[in-house]
């Protein structure tokens, strides 16, 4: 019996959450039941994880960038799309801006398409992106979609009160439970031992508000003179979040260490999470640092969902003095230890991903 071919739309070079979502579930598949084959759309490199899907079996197929050539972008995709190989469009979404997966999916007659929002806002700074997200806000909610939401405020953004299912950003618990050894080791090949390591795990740009990291740890260092901040991730950002750090005299101790795939490492060796987000779908990096029982600061853009141990703690994004006094206060708590067996009983472990997924690209659910 052949495989359940699955088309993945949405991946891109950013080791991000959907990224992490998608290959959290690849994994966990059973590859003579499911085959995934991934669309890579990225200009100057390759999507995240590509080593591992054509180890997996996947296929990565590229086509020219939506950005630069759109019209060739949505000829080559609407071409995939419609072929025939594929019995499930799953589309995953961080707007309504692109939608051409969702639409030439719904040309055929066999293939089921699904609509995975992902985010529950879009960046201020898009402005095309916005127009097209606006366009689109009703085409989304065709007949024929699965309607599918990382969480409440994800699909009652994405789908505009339309009927949708939550799905968990379920995570590998046993990868990200905490390593004492792990720890020590990275601090020390880091240069990190004796610091105060403020940690991000995020993409640089104006979603994840990267600039008040800067302004963060400017104010921290005023009392804490030993903090650092190290960032996993990139983008467009970058520059201006050196030259901002640079203006407040912290460049020193700032370490941008990219865009990486071993998260669960880097989240080891810090002692504070710091996620300021402008909006947020879910926040995935929230939840794995509470697997390695690392505390947690954040914005109010993180939704209930997320917040599953005593070690998160929100504060306003206009309430500077809070931030600087919750990352302090944070490593007065009680000894670091894993919080993993609580996650997989609150039903956040991988595992459970797959349970919830393929009945959605079988047509059982």
């Amino acid at each position: 019996m052949r495989p359940i071919r699955v088309l993945q739309l949405g991946m891109t070079s950013n080791y991000g959450g959907i990224e992490a979502y998608v290959m959290n579930l690849y994994r966990q598949l059973d590859h003579q039941q499911f085959q995934f084959d991934f669309v890579d759309w990225s200009t100057d490199r390759s999507i995240a994880y590509a080593d591992e899907i054509v180890q997996l079996g996947g296929q990565i197929i590229k086509v020219v960038n939506r950005r630069t050539h759109p019209l060739k972008n949505w000829q080559m995709i609407r071409q995939l799309v419609t072929s025939d190989k594929y019995q499930v469009i799953y589309n995953n979404l961080n707007s309504r801006s692109y939608l051409t997966g969702v639409l030439a999916g719904l040309k055929c007659a066999k293939a089921r398409v699904i609509a995975h929002a992902h985010n529950d806002g879009i960046e201020r700074d898009h402005k095309l992106s916005q127009l097209l997200d606006q366009i689109n806000r009703h085409r989304i909610n065709r007949r024929g979609i699965i309607k599918v939401a990382c969480s409440q405020a994800a699909g009652q953004w994405m789908f505009n009160g339309q009927d949708f299912r939550v799905v968990n950003n379920a995570i590998e618990t046993s990868h990200y439970a905490y390593r004492q050894d792990v720890r020590q080791r990275l601090r020390r090949q880091l240069g990190l031992e004796g610091k105060l390591v403020i940690g991000s795990v995020a993409r640089l740009s104006s979603q994840k508000n990267p600039l008040f990291l800067v302004e963060l740890l400017a104010t921290v260092v005023k009392t804490t003179p030993r903090a650092v901040l190290l960032i996993i991730g990139d983008g467009q950002m970058r520059e201006e979040l050196l030259n901002y750090a640079r203006q407040l005299n912290v460049a020193d101790k700032v370490k941008l260490m990219g865009m990486q795939n071993h998260t669960a490492d880097f989240m080891q060796a810090m002692d504070v999470l710091a996620a300021p987000s402008i909006f947020e779908g879910f926040g995935i990096s929230v939840l794995e640092a509470q697997c390695a029982g690392l505390p947690c600061v954040v914005s109010p853009a993180f939704h209930q969902d997320v917040m599953q141990t005593p070690l998160v703690e929100k504060r306003s994004l206009a309430d500077l003095s809070g931030w600087v006094e919750a990352v302090l206060t944070s490593q007065r708590s009680m000894p670091r230890h894993s919080y993993a067996l609580d996650l997989v009983e609150q039903g956040f472990d991988i595992k459970m991903l797959s349970e919830q997924v393929v009945p959605l690209m079988t047509g059982e659910a």
